[in-house]
């Protein structure tokens, strides 16, 4: 789950980097930099899912252990 937090802040900061870019670009620039950002997106989509999908799995075998998760929160916004 670390593994999956660590990625989707790796990817959150690249979009964001990405997206703060631009400024004075040729169309063809602006076209590149757009494709880029949509790429970061997935990729933040993509890592936002890794860690909703590891918290679930963490979240289950803990309950099936009988532990609770109550009071542990993870971020799963992009």
């Amino acid at each position: 789950m670390e593994q999956a937090q660590k990625e989707l802040q790796e990817a959150e900061q690249e979009l964001a980097k990405i997206s703060e870019s631009g400024g004075n670009q040729t169309e063809e620039e602006k076209q590149a930099r757009q494709v880029q950002e949509q790429a970061a997106r997935a990729r933040v989509a993509t890592a936002s899912a890794a860690v909703a999908s590891a918290y679930a799995a963490y979240s289950e075998a803990l309950t099936e252990s009988g532990s609770s998760t109550s009071g542990t929160g993870v971020n799963t916004t992009a």
